[in-house]
């Protein structure tokens, strides 16, 4: 039977994680549409986000999108996720120097068919506490749930490729699933 988790960032007070940001004035709305929008990765304009001082890690939060990953993360991913646009952002940091990184679009229309239906908790419309069904989820090792979901779910292979290579960064919290 397959485990999933829901693939988070450590929250560590003890380090200074770095993040990234835009200029001032930046229209997020128009990117978001655009990312929306998008079916192909030549479709993406491109961003670029100006790092701020901390310490740099393969999860890079930012102030208008989130899971974007190095590009080590991105190796380990792509052989499980063929549905998925990784579109680059370059990050400039100090010294002039530029970091990329991966923001990942799951264009996902309609969202996969993979919750029991009877066993997750709802309020109204929104998934409160997800129940994976295993023989929907076969073919799914890494989804999200809602669009504007920040972090996957992933399959238990995943979880513990990623704790193997960056345990420091990165966080897992159970999915039930039957």
């Amino acid at each position: 039977m397959s485990k999933y988790y829901i693939m988070s960032t450590k929250s560590d007070d003890s380090t200074n994680w770095a993040t990234s940001r835009t200029e001032e004035g930046y229209d997020s709305r128009k990117l978001w549409s655009t990312i929306e929008n998008l079916t192909e990765p030549e479709q993406w304009p491109g961003l670029d986000l100006t790092l701020d001082e901390g310490v740099l890690s393969d999860y890079l939060s930012s102030n208008v999108i989130g899971r974007m990953y190095s590009p080590r993360i991105v190796s380990l991913l792509q052989p499980y996720s063929k549905n998925i646009l990784w579109l680059p952002v370059k990050i400039h940091g100090s010294e002039n120097k530029i970091h990329d990184f991966y923001f990942m679009h799951i264009p996902f229309i309609p969202i996969p068919d993979i919750l029991d239906i009877e066993k997750t908790k709802y309020v109204g419309e929104l998934v409160l506490r997800p129940h994976v069904s295993i023989a929907k989820s076969k073919d799914w090792p890494i989804f999200i749930l809602n669009h504007s979901d920040i972090y996957p779910i992933v399959c238990e292979d995943i979880k513990k490729a990623i704790e193997a290579l960056s345990p420091e960064r990165f966080a897992f919290k159970k999915v039930s699933s039957s």
